[in-house]
């Protein structure tokens, strides 16, 4: 479906000229069918990513296919919903022209296109909003709109930047909803998000990026399989000011019992050690379900600790 091979991206900037690397020799194969979440710092290089995927820009360095073809083939571009990370339209747009407008873009069929931009302008709470310019609209609704129109084609693949951001609760449910009955119909979605739950939640496979780089390339459930132990502790030791010592792991209290979370086996070795020195005994020891967010986060504090 997706076949990224040594991508790299530079810009320029001013006279004299200043080099801005995006990509560095990116590399990633995204699966037909497949859902993948794209992950990383601001300034990594997604946004480039996405733009290159679709023909907005040019790769310094590499090669891009998509469905087997260069992204500047039209019949390619036609195949793809996309939505970029600022969704702009002419502010005098009304919600009912932007889908028209979209649909005729892709070559639909008027009366599918007529049929298609009601249901879609209904799923996303906007038929009484219409025939109203944009411009009236909210962040969220302008949001909404910009994913009802990258669904407006019913796409083979769903290229998605930021998608789900300043949507309301009950507006984002809705939106993982239409996400998951489009991956039901066979379509590949590869998206970024910041809200790292919703990739968890909505991908398969997850991509980090850092400094334009790919660093890893995982199911969700090998990242997420195990974020350490939980040990249970007697909330009223004498020793147990002292726990906080211990590798700087900080202990909170739940249910009337100090909780110490520990991240891996061998920090778990050490702890049990102290704990013993302290005479301090252990109720329970528990694994812990892991989170991108703990991934995340862990990676970005070893980075530092690595460049300091």
């Amino acid at each position: 479906m997706i076949d990224i091979l040594g991508v790299s991206k530079v810009y320029s900037h001013g006279i004299p000229s200043r080099r801005t690397v995006a990509l560095r020799e990116f590399s990633l194969s995204v699966p037909q069918g497949s859902s993948v979440g794209l992950i990383g710092p601001n300034g990594s290089g997604k946004t480039t990513l996405f733009k290159i995927l679709v023909d907005l820009l040019r790769p310094t360095a590499g090669r891009v296919t998509v469905f087997g073809r260069s992204p500047v083939d039209p019949d390619v571009r036609r195949r793809i919903g996309y939505l970029p990370e600022r969704f702009h339209v002419p502010k005098y747009f009304t919600g009912y022209q932007v889908l028209k407008t979209a649909g005729r873009m892709y070559g639909m069929d008027e009366k599918a296109l007529e049929e298609q931009t009601e249901r879609m302008l209904e799923f996303c709470s906007l038929t009484e909003w219409k025939k109203k310019e944009t411009s009236r609209y909210s962040k969220g609704m302008r949001q909404q709109l910009g994913l009802a129109q990258a669904l407006i084609n019913e796409p083979d693949l769903l290229l998605l930047d930021e998608p789900l951001e300043g949507m309301d609760p009950r507006a984002r449910l809705a939106f993982k909803d239409a996400l998951r009955n489009t991956r039901q119909h066979g379509t590949t979605l590869f998206f970024s998000s910041h809200v790292l739950s919703d990739v968890e939640e909505l991908c398969e496979r997850v991509a980090i990026i850092e400094q334009g780089s790919l660093t890893a390339f995982e199911s969700v459930t090998t990242l997420t399989a195990t974020s350490g132990f939980q040990l249970s502790l007697p909330a009223q030791h004498p020793s147990l000011a002292a726990v906080e010592d211990i590798a700087g792991l900080p202990v909170s209290w739940m249910d009337g019992a100090a909780r110490l979370r520990v991240p891996d086996a061998v920090m778990l070795r050490k702890v049990l050690e102290e704990l013993d020195h302290l005479q301090i005994p252990v109720e329970s020891i528990e694994s812990v379900k892991g989170h991108l967010e703990d991934l995340f986060f862990r990676r970005e504090k070893n980075d530092d600790n690595a460049h300091s």
